[in-house]
């Protein structure tokens, strides 16, 4: 059978087809598995409000908007969300533009928004796992077991030095970064993924926080759920109106623990009409957080 050049090429491009799409597909992974940082470092290093954080022996980009106003309310650490970055659209863009504006000075860090193993909790971990009973064990397996831990040698200094700096290392050295300053007050924000990241870092932090900022909160895990149930700080939530079925059930269910807790100080406020991203609604989000925190921090201050 003859073969026509043009059947040949359809042939050709139908069995190459799916070669190429899980080519691109496997592309797709592999960058989305890329530390978020490595983007950041775009951002150009000359803008007065750039600095960079030394943690371990990394440099950490963020940035740093000093209040405008003189008044000097007090200092708001801002979290990015998942695949963001410290100079992102909507509500991390509007908070860094508007609160420095009225009293507030702003810090946004660069997060990776992955797992990092705690070496101390693997040591202690592996230290558990390998403690066995002697009384147990055969006379030889005792005398093998002994001979080995003579034989061990400590771990590589290197290896634990080139393990990847933790999300709370570069929380830590920002709030450290504005403790220089000597702020009033801390304030912790964080947006999506990054809310996590401020409910579960706020009981660690060299400087305690006064207050808690979350917005879009996605799902608890066990130690987010516990840290929030275990908070006395005043807490605002904002969720977005349009958000999925998921968000919004994570948002009743954040709302009924904190009030079985009787936690006075928690305030969830609910954007209708807004999308998960607050794109058309991020000027909204900092308004709202603004007035939050005069409300909270700085009206009361003020009454005769």
């Amino acid at each position: 059978m003859i073969v026509s050049e043009v059947a040949l090429r359809r042939i050709i491009f139908n069995c190459c087809l799916p070669i190429l799409l899980s080519l691109a597909m496997g592309f797709q992974v592999s960058m989305s598995e890329t530390e978020v940082v490595s983007q950041m470092h775009l951002i150009d290093s000359e803008r007065p409000d750039y600095v960079e954080l030394a943690v371990a022996d990394e440099s950490v980009p963020a940035l740093y908007r000093m209040d405008q106003t003189g008044r000097g309310y007090g200092a708001v650490l801002l979290l990015h969300d998942r695949n963001g970055a410290i100079d992102s659209s909507g509500p991390v863009s509007a908070l860094r533009q508007l609160l420095p504006e009225h009293g507030w000075s702003v810090m946004t860090v660069a997060l990776s928004h992955r797992a990092v193993p705690d070496p101390q909790e693997n040591e202690s971990t592996a230290e558990a796992e390998n403690t066995v009973n002697d009384e147990e064990l055969p006379a030889e397996s005792a005398e093998q077991t002994e001979q080995t831990e003579q034989t061990d040698t400590p771990p590589n200094e290197s290896e634990t030095a080139n393990m990847p700096v933790s999300d709370i290392q570069r929380i830590q050295a920002a709030v450290m970064h504005m403790q220089a300053d000597n702020p009033q007050q801390l304030i912790l924000a964080g947006v999506g993924a990054g809310a996590l990241e401020a409910i579960k870092s706020i009981a660690t932090l060299p400087m305690p926080a006064a207050g808690l900022v979350v917005i879009q909160t996605p799902e608890l895990d066990p130690l987010a759920q516990n840290a929030l149930e275990s908070t006395f700080v005043p807490v605002l939530d904002i969720t977005a109106g349009n958000a999925r079925q998921t968000f919004q059930k994570a948002a009743r269910d954040r709302a009924a623990m904190m009030a079985r807790n009787q936690h006075k100080g928690y305030s969830q406020r609910r954007l209708a009409g807004a999308s998960e991203q607050f794109y058309s609604q991020s000027e909204a989000v900092a308004r709202m957080t603004r007035n939050w925190l005069y409300q909270r921090f700085i009206a009361p201050e003020r009454k005769p």
